[in-house]
């Protein structure tokens, strides 16, 4: 059996979060747009951050190594003919995709 599940972790560790900064944070709507609230690009957040472990890009979304690893390896233990359906989609002669995956 394949594992069909993986985490990634990312941690933030901010300092000290003035009032003014928490209130403006509150008042923008694109705060709410956001998982979780948390934009660590926003001008009004990355000067806060003390420490960043992991790849940014799971907070933002989804991480692109995993997520590249991970698509790698769906196409690896897809039958061979959604393996060869998946390439034919790339050369531009089918756009049904890949049929196989994790079984």
């Amino acid at each position: 059996m394949h594992d069909k599940s993986c985490t990634h972790e990312m941690q933030v560790q901010f300092g000290a979060i003035p009032d003014h900064v928490v209130d403006s944070l509150v008042a923008d709507s694109a705060t709410y747009a956001c998982a979780g609230g948390l934009m660590v690009e926003h001008p009004l957040v990355a000067p806060l951050i003390k420490a960043q472990f992991g790849e940014q890009a799971s907070i933002m979304g989804l991480p692109k190594g995993l997520t590249v690893e991970l698509l790698r390896k769906a196409a690896f233990m897809s039958p061979p003919a959604a393996r060869q359906s998946a390439t034919t989609a790339v050369g531009g002669e089918s756009q049904s995709g890949p049929q196989g995956g994790f079984d």
